[in-house]
C-alpha cells in the first residue's frame, strides 16, 4: 500500500489562476488553423446577423401596419426571410463542422504532445507521482481542453458577435436603451470577480483529489492478491472513504461556487432585462419610439441578455472547470527534462576503446551529491561490476553512463567523445539493457523481442530467443511466438520474462550491455542458468552490470564498489577479498547462508551470527545451537512480513530477497524509508524487549527469510547461560543507544 504523492500537494494552489490563461492556451492551439477559425468565425457572423436582421425587419413591418394597415412587399420580404435564414444555417452548418474537424485534430495534436513529453521527462517525474494522477491528464483533464476548443470558444465568439451586432442596433433605435446591456456587460465582471479565483482553485484541487482518488482505486486493483490473502478489506475499504469523504467536501466547495457564479450572472441579466423593458414601456407611451420600436427591442434585448446569460452561466462556470485542466496538462508541458540533446550533437559509431568517468559528481535537486568524484575507465570487452550498499548510488551511476541523467560536474567520454556532444540516439543504439523489473507489453513474445529492433526480421527474432535461451520454452507454448504476454508479461513466469528481456537485448546487438539486478528476483537455479546465459553473451561486448548479489560477479573483470556515492574499492574478486574492506564484508554477510536450488529453504551459518552484535561474543557451539533454531519462511513479493503496530516476537534474517522497510506517518499514509537485502537482518528489537513494532516490512521480490521465534530465543536462553550473559548485556547497550540516539533497529538495517 504506497504512499500516493498526490497527496502531498492537496493544499497547493494553482500557479495561476487567472481564467484568461485557459483562453489563451486555447487561442494558441488554434493558431496553425487560423483562416479555417476565420471561416467559423464569419459562419458565425452570418448566422447572428440574420437574427438581428429579422428583429429590425419585424419592426418596420409592425410599425407599417400600425401607419397604413398593411404591409407592402409582404411576399418578397417573407421570400428575403426565408432565402437569408437557408443561407445562414447551411454556412452556420458548414462552420459547425469545421469546428468539430479542427477541434478534433487540435485534441490529438495535444495528446501527441503530450505522449512525447512524457518520453523525455526523467525517471524522477514518474517515481515522485502517481500514475493515476499522469493518466488523468489525458482523461478528465483533456475532457476539459476539448469543451473549451470545441465548445466554449466557439459559443464565446457567437455570444460576442451577437452583442457586437444587437447593442448598436440599440443605440440607433434610442441610446438609453443602447446603456442597459453596455452597463450589463460592464458590471458582470465586477458581480462575480471575486468568486472566479476561489471557484478555480477550488477546481484544481477538486481534480486533485480526484487523482487520488483513482490511484486508491488502481492500488486496490492491482494488489488484489495481497488484499485477499490478509484479509485488508476492510482496511482498503476505510482508506478508499477516507478520500471519497475528500472529493465529497471539495465537490461540494467547487460546485457551490460555480453555481454562485452562474446565480450571480442569470440575477443581474433578469434584472437588467427587467429595467430595459420597464425603459422602453416608458418611452413608448411617450412617443419617443414606435410599436414595432419596442418588439425590436424587446427582440434585441432578449437575445443580448441571453448572450451576456450564456457567457456567465455556462460558458464562464465552463471556462473556470476548464482552467484546473489546462493548468495540470501546461505543467505537464512545462515541465524540463534532465537531458537535452546539443542541436550540434553527432552520431558516433560502435565502442572501439573505452568509456571514462572523470571527476564526475551528480546531485539532484538542491540535495547533497549523490555520487562525488567518481573517476573510473571502462575498456571495451570487459565485464565490469558496479556494487554497493543500498543507495550509494550504484544505479545513478548507470543512469548516468546511459545519459538518462547529467552530470553535475564532471565528463564522461565514450571513445574520447563527451557523452553530451552524442546523439542520443546514436548512443541508445549501443546499448542494450536489462532490468531487475521486467517490463513486457501486452502483446505477443515475438513483438515484444522485435520491440528492439523493428526491422529485425522473424528469424532474426528467434536467433535473439536462442541465445537467451528461451526458444525452445516458447515452442512448447500453444501459440509459441504468437502467444499474449498479458498485462506486463502476467501470463509468463518471471524467469520466461527475464529470459524474452534478454532476448530483447540481444535482438539489438549492442555494443554495450548492461545489466541492473537482472537477475536477483528469481529463484537460485533460475538465476544460475541465466547468469550463465549473460557470461556467454559478455564475451563479445562490454558488460556493465550492478547487483547487489556478490556470488553473480566474481567472474568480472573488473569490480567497483560504490559507497555514500563514492568509488571506495576496485579490482578484481580475489584482490578485494584480501583488502578486507567494504567488499570483503559484504561479501562474508552474503555468504552465510546455504539454500536450497528452489529457494525454498536455507540454513544459517554459525560464522555469519558472529557478525551480529547480539552474538558477537558467543563461542561456536552456541552460535551452532543458536543457527539450528532458525526456520525457513519463504513469502512472495508484495507480501508483508509484518506492520507498524503488530507485537514483535519474530527476528529476521533475509537469505535472499528484498524487502522495504515502511512507516506511517502523521497522516496515516506509509513512506518507505529503507530497502534491506541479501544478508541483512531485522526485528532483533522483538527478542530482547516487548514492544509493538515501529515499522511495516514488505518484501520487494520474493524472499527467503530465517526466522527465530522468541518463545524458542527465551528457551535458548535458559539451555545456555552464556547466551543469557550476551543478551543482558546487548539490552544495557541498546538502551545506551536509544537513549542516545532515539534510533530503533526495527527500522534501521544493520550490516
Amino acid at each position: 500500500m504506497t504512499n500516493d504523492p498526490t497527496h502531498t500537494t492537496e493544499d497547493r494552489a494553482p500557479a495561476r489562476t487567472d481564467m484568461l490563461n485557459s483562453i489563451r492556451f486555447s487561442l494558441r492551439q488554434w493558431q496553425p488553423y487560423r483562416y479555417q477559425g476565420l471561416v467559423i468565425i464569419l459562419s458565425l457572423l452570418a448566422y447572428e446577423s440574420f437574427r438581428t436582421f429579422f428583429a429590425l425587419q419585424l419592426k418596420f413591418m409592425i410599425d407599417s401596419l400600425q401607419v397604413t394597415g398593411q404591409v407592402p412587399d409582404l411576399l418578397t420580404i417573407m421570400s428575403t426571410l426565408a432565402v437569408g435564414f437557408f443561407v445562414a444555417l447551411g454556412l452556420r452548418l458548414r462552420g459547425e463542422q469545421l469546428n468539430a474537424q479542427i477541434g478534433v485534430k487540435i485534441l490529438n495534436q495535444l495528446r501527441l504532445r503530450m505522449f512525447k513529453q512524457l518520453q523525455r521527462l526523467p525517471q524522477s517525474y514518474y517515481t515522485g507521482r502517481s500514475t493515476s494522477d499522469t493518466l488523468a491528464r489525458f482523461s478528465t483533464d483533456l475532457t476539459d481542453v476539448e469543451r473549451v476548443i470545441t465548445v466554449q470558444l466557439r459559443d464565446s465568439l457567437l455570444n460576442l458577435v451577437l452583442l457586437l451586432l444587437n447593442i448598436p442596433v440599440l443605440f440607433y433605435i434610442d441610446w438609453r436603451l443602447g446603456l442597459v446591456p453596455l452597463l450589463n456587460l460592464i458590471l458582470m465582471p465586477r458581480v462575480i470577480g471575486h468568486l472566479l479565483p476561489q471557484s478555480t482553485q477550488a477546481g484544481y484541487r477538486l481534480k486533485t483529489e480526484e487523482a487520488a482518488l483513482g490511484g486508491e482505486l488502481q492500488e486496490t486493483v492491482q494488489a488484489q492478491a495481497l488484499i485477499r490473502a490478509f484479509g485488508f478489506e476492510t482496511q482498503m475499504l476505510h482508506r478508499f472513504q477516507q478520500q471519497l469523504l475528500k472529493v465529497e467536501t471539495m465537490g461540494v466547495r467547487t460546485i457551490l461556487l460555480r453555481s454562485l457564479v452562474s446565480l450571480s450572472a442569470r440575477s443581474l441579466a433578469l434584472f437588467s432585462l427587467i429595467a430595459a423593458v420597464g425603459l422602453a414601456m416608458l418611452l413608448v407611451t411617450n412617443g419617443t419610439i414606435s410599436i414595432g420600436d419596442f418588439v425590436a427591442v424587446f427582440n434585441l434585448l432578449v437575445l443580448a441578455n441571453s448572450a451576456i446569460d450564456d457567457l456567465n452561466r455556462i460558458i464562464l462556470p465552463d471556462l473556470i472547470a476548464a482552467t484546473s485542466g489546462i493548468q495540470r496538462i501546461e505543467e505537464l508541458l512545462s515541465e524540463q527534462p534532465d537531458v537535452v540533446e546539443r542541436s550540434n550533437a553527432i552520431a558516433v559509431p560502435p565502442l572501439q576503446r573505452q568509456i571514462q568517468f572523470q571527476n564526475v559528481a551528480f546531485r539532484y535537486g538542491t540535495t547533497t551529491n549523490q555520487l562525488e568524484d567518481i573517476n573510473l575507465t571502462i575498456r571495451v570487452g570487459q565485464t565490469v561490476a558496479i556494487v554497493g550498499p543500498s543507495g550509494s548510488g550504484k544505479s545513478t551511476l548507470l543512469a548516468l553512463l546511459m545519459r538518462s541523467r547529467e552530470t553535475t560536474t564532471g565528463k564522461i567520454y565514450y571513445d574520447g567523445v563527451e557523452i553530451r556532444r552524442i546523439e542520443r540516439a546514436s548512443l541508445q543504439q549501443q546499448i542494450g539493457v536489462v532490468l531487475q523489473e521486467t517490463y513486457l507489453f501486452k502483446t505477443t513474445i515475438r513483438e515484444n523481442i522485435r520491440m528492439a529492433k523493428p526491422t529485425a526480421t522473424d528469424d532474426n527474432v528467434e536467433s535473439a530467443a536462442k541465445l537467451a535461451e528461451i526458444h525452445s520454452s516458447i515452442l512448447q507454448l500453444p501459440d509459441q511466438y504468437e502467444t499474449q504476454v498479458g498485462e506486463a508479461g502476467s501470463q509468463l513466469s518471471s524467469g520466461q520474462r527475464q529470459r524474452i528481456a534478454i532476448a530483447r537485448a540481444i535482438l539489438r546487438d549492442p555494443a554495450i550491455l548492461i545489466l541492473d539486478e537482472a537477475t536477483s528476483a528469481l529463484d537460485p537455479s533460475t538465476e544460475a542458468a541465466l547468469n550463465i546465459t549473460l557470461q556467454h553473451l559478455g564475451t563479445s561486448r562490454t558488460v556493465v552490470t550492478v547487483t547487489h548479489r556478490l556470488s553473480t560477479i566474481t567472474h568480472a573483470d573488473h569490480i567497483v564498489v560504490i559507497n555514500n556515492g563514492r568509488l571506495v574499492e576496485e579490482g578484481t574478486h580475489d584482490l578485494l577479498l584480501n583488502q578486507m574492506g567494504l567488499y570483503a564484508q559484504l561479501w562474508h554477510k552474503q555468504n552465510g547462508f546455504e539454500i536450497s536450488d528452489d529457494g525454498r529453504t536455507a540454513n544459517v551459518h554459525a560464522g555469519y551470527l558472529a557478525q551480529l552484535p547480539l552474538f558477537s561474543t558467543l563461542d561456536t557451539a552456541v552460535l551452532e545451537a543458536i543457527a539450528s533454531r532458525f526456520t525457513a519462511q519463504f513469502t512472495q513479493q508484495g507480501q508483508l512480513v509484518f506492520q507498524q503496530g503488530d507485537v514483535g516476537d519474530h527476528f529476521y534474517l533475509i537469505a535472499r530477497g528484498q524487502v522495504e522497510v515502511l512507516v506511517r506517518n502523521a497522516h496515516g499514509t506509509e513512506q518507505k524509508i529503507d530497502t534491506m537485502r541479501d544478508g541483512d537482518y531485522f526485528g532483533e528489537t522483538a527478542l530482547l524487549h516487548d514492544a509493538p513494532r515501529n515499522a511495516t516490512i514488505r518484501t520487494v521480490t520474493d524472499s527467503l527469510l530465517l526466522v527465530l521465534p522468541k518463545q524458542t530465543f527465551l528457551a535458548l536462553l535458559d539451555e545456555l547461560p552464556s547466551l543469557r550473559v550476551a543478551v543482558d548485556r546487548q539490552i544495557e547497550r541498546a538502551l545506551e543507544n536509544r537513549t542516545r540516539q532515539h534510533v530503533d533497529k526495527d527500522v534501521v538495517p544493520q550490516t
